[in-house]
């Protein structure tokens, strides 16, 4: 289980005045469902449970109804549990998800924690294992992303990079003739210290980067990052193929790769110039591959104050890729974007 042992597993904060924990349910399985009810409700009454048989109506359920924790298989029609969570946290970032899968490759927790999940718990369920999980996972209180500045500027921020991702989608569409959905299910302000704690938090593996500065009113340094394996899928998506026998990323691959980096990176950045009203000159974009401490060493030498992690989904049929950009910024230069923020809010 992904969870830290060390917090405290009581924190009033976290837990509603009537001492209820309401929870959802969400597995395509009635079976799956009467066993994670049953390991909650034994020999405890501290759970007010509601169950949904699939993403779409889980999300629709929670519109209606605040949740304190959701439970959520992976595997599942229509909507994938992968797909349900970046929705979920996006939609209600407040409300703690807990994924319980049968697929208990690392690659596949890792995508879940990337994603935002609170923790990670293998099928069939313990029910002691699941009920400590739901004490530690309650009695982490909720930091608002550490923010060093007011919360309507990130309002501002991911809003505006939801109107880039759109771009970059449609780019995407028209570069492979297929449709590209991007969401962002979430985006965090992180002080430049943090970065690479949280790099190795969501990757474990051999890393693919593509790296471009951009200058102007407002500079930095933008990067696209994904596990290489997860590059060589998105490679093979765009391209139509299928699974690559070779796991080596060719030339031709890391001409992809900068391409839909570049494609990225400039809808985001194009996104805040455009809306507000700053000139950026954004520089040759490279691909890097190599292991953690090759890429994560990359991020030393760049003077920077603040990081802004927009994580990113490619949702295409039968595909559902994640990555993170992450813009890298002095204080001042971020104060500049924040001035342009003011005047047009």
């Amino acid at each position: 289980m992904s969870t830290d042992e060390n917090q405290p597993l009581r924190n009033q904060d976290t837990i509603r005045p009537d001492g209820n924990v309401k929870v959802l349910l969400v597995d395509d399985s009635r079976f799956s469902l009467g066993q994670v009810r049953k390991a909650l409700t034994k020999g405890s009454n501290e759970y007010d449970i509601d169950e949904a048989t699939g993403g779409a109506e889980a999300l629709t359920m929670m519109e209606s109804k605040e949740y304190d924790v959701v439970i959520t298989d992976l595997l599942m029609p229509h909507i994938s549990g992968l797909a349900f969570l970046g929705h979920a946290r996006a939609r209600h970032p407040n409300t703690r998800v807990i994924v319980s899968s049968a697929d208990i490759q690392e690659t596949t927790a890792q995508k879940a924690r990337s994603l935002g999940a609170a923790a990670f718990v293998p099928k069939p369920v313990d029910a002691a294992e699941l009920r400590q999980v739901m004490k530690i996972v309650l009695a982490r209180k909720e930091i608002p992303n550490a923010l060093p500045f007011s919360p309507r500027y990130a309002d501002a921020f991911k809003e505006i990079f939801n109107i880039g991702m759109g771009r970059a989608a449609n780019a995407l569409s028209k570069l492979v003739y297929e449709t590209i959905k991007l969401s962002v299910p979430r985006l965090e302000v992180l002080p430049r210290s943090a970065l690479e704690d949280t790099v190795r938090e969501n990757f474990s593996d051999d890393l693919a980067l593509v790296r471009q500065d951009f200058s102007g009113e407002a500079s930095g340094i933008a990067f696209l990052l994904m596990s290489k394996e997860s590059g060589m899928r998105l490679v093979n998506a765009l391209v139509s193929d299928s699974e690559q026998a070779d796991d080596e990323i060719s030339d031709a691959d890391r001409d992809l790769l900068v391409e839909v980096g570049n494609i990225l990176i400039n809808a985001l950045v194009g996104s805040m110039g455009n809306t507000l009203g700053i000139a950026f000159d954004l520089k040759q974009a490279k691909c890097d591959i190599g292991n953690m401490t090759a890429v994560v060493g990359q991020f030393d030498s760049d003077v920077a104050d603040y990081v802004l992690l927009v994580e990113t989904l490619f949702l295409m049929p039968g595909r559902h890729i994640g990555g993170n950009l992450f813009l890298m910024m002095t204080s001042e230069e971020m104060g500049n974007l924040l001035s342009g923020i003011d005047r047009v809010l």
